[in-house]
């Protein structure tokens, strides 16, 4: 029997006709159970800017989901990996996206009148050293 395993294996022209309709009702009823789900969970790889790369894994149990996540953690180690359900993330791994200068500026307090560009500068900092800390604290 393990002699054969890497060898393949034929079928006759019925049979294989009767095995591709089998996979066809297969991949139809698996399709259709992850859209009646009603809580998938998908494990997504993502890049340095925080855009979607692909979806690693879609499924329905939350043990499969994080063996899942902890397999794509392990094949991606500098790559961000989230574990989420719907909107809300779970679990992630791997380095946090860059942070846009759009919301670098939303983060800012509003200009004083009369203020220097060097207090500026300083409150900058002090705006990305307190979200540098509350992203350690997560």
């Amino acid at each position: 029997m393990a002699a054969r395993l890497g060898r393949g294996f034929r079928v006759t022209p019925l049979t294989a006709r009767l095995v591709v309709v089998a996979l066809r009702h297969y991949a139809d009823d698996l399709a259709a159970d992850i859209a009646a789900s009603p809580h998938p969970y998908q494990v997504r790889l993502w890049s340095l800017r925080g855009e979607l790369v692909s979806e690693l894994a879609v499924v329905n149990d939350l043990a499969t989901a994080h063996g899942a996540f902890d397999a794509a953690s392990l094949a991606n180690p500098g790559q961000r990996v989230t574990l989420g359900q719907q909107a809300r993330i779970l679990m992630e791994s791997g380095p946090q996206p860059i942070m846009p200068a759009e919301e670098r500026t939303l983060l800012l307090p509003p200009p004083q009148p009369g203020s220097s560009i060097d207090d500026k500068l300083k409150d900058t900092q002090t705006v990305m050293r307190h979200h540098d800390r509350r992203r350690q604290e997560r």
